[in-house]
């Protein structure tokens, strides 16, 4: 029951929001900030209000079977756009640290509106725009951390914020999978342990 309707724990197994969650995390998911569903009926109790900045879980469009995680950028009625990697809320452009070499491309931590996390784009020569999109009533504007490898709100568009299942809140145990011989043990990544996620 506790699983079912409070807080349950779900598997990382891509680099879709690296470097906040990685492969091999496994995060904690905290449903009750965005209700409890009712079996058997498709409605909430309790429906709440996802913050921008929160990394929330939801069905993935197009296969509601699996989930998907990715952080809300944009709430109801913000202009959202992106002018060559560099996004833009409200009129406001984010402001970027230097990047550094990552696993999945280059790290940057980006600012913008109060809130600032870090963010991962495949290069500098990928300088993709979108937009700018108006967000709608009842939904939000999801974007992923690694900005160039996943799909997210600028291919399938807003996400109703009926359909968020649970906010992700921290990384509990994390395992390092060797890439070359699959039946070694991995390895425990200890300052993922009980980790934040912000």
């Amino acid at each position: 029951m506790v699983r079912l309707f409070v807080i349950s724990s779900m598997q990382v197994v891509n680099d879709h929001m690296s470097p906040t969650l990685l492969p091999g995390d496994y995060a904690v998911a905290y449903r009750l900030p965005f209700g409890i569903r009712i079996p058997l009926s498709g409605s909430k109790i309790g429906k709440g209000k996802p913050s921008r900045g929160d990394v929330v879980m939801f069905p993935c469009p197009g296969d509601a079977r699996s989930s998907c995680v990715s952080r809300v950028m944009g709430l109801s009625g913000d202009r959202v756009e992106i002018q060559g990697e560099r996004l833009i809320l409200n009129g406001e452009m984010a402001e970027y640290s230097s990047p550094e070499e990552h696993r999945s491309g280059l790290l940057l931590t980006e600012s913008v509106l109060g809130m600032s996390h870090q963010i991962a784009i495949a290069g500098q020569e990928a300088n993709r725009s979108f937009g700018p999109v108006i967000v709608g009533p009842g939904h939000v504007f999801l974007l992923s951390d690694h900005r160039d490898l996943s799909k997210d709100s600028r291919s399938y568009g807003a996400v109703p914020v009926a359909s968020l299942e649970a906010r992700i809140s921290m990384v509990w145990v994390s395992w390092s999978w060797p890439k070359e011989a699959r039946s070694a043990l991995p390895a425990l990544r200890w300052g993922r342990v009980l980790k934040a996620v912000q």
